[in-house]
């Protein structure tokens, strides 16, 4: 996040994916607890959810947790893992003129 100049401070909510090989699948619940941890997630529909609609209408009060995660298997992985991050990015309002005042 750092490298593409984000304020992690005004990412409000972070999806990952995490996809790995079938390889894992014996220590998948091991796996997961590890992931998990390191990226703070865990989640429910209802909690996913409920952030997206926070993110968007203010009047929704945002979960306490801002970190989900998901697994999936590719079995061309291995035992290697593919991270992909989504995140929503608090970001100013711009600040309008009216119409014909140009500043």
């Amino acid at each position: 996040m750092d490298e593409k100049a984000y304020d992690p401070r005004q990412i409000v909510a972070q999806f990952n994916v995490v996809t790995t090989g079938p390889a894992r699948t014996d220590e998948n619940m091991a796996f997961e607890m590890s992931v998990e941890k390191v990226l703070g997630s865990g989640f429910s529909v209802d909690e996913a959810l409920g952030l997206m609609a926070a993110t968007v209408n203010p009047d929704f009060a945002p979960p306490p947790k801002a970190a989900y995660t998901g697994y999936c298997l590719d079995d061309a992985l291995d035992t290697r893992v593919r991270l992909s991050l989504w995140g929503y990015v608090r970001t100013p309002l711009l600040a309008r003129t009216p119409a014909g005042n140009a500043s």
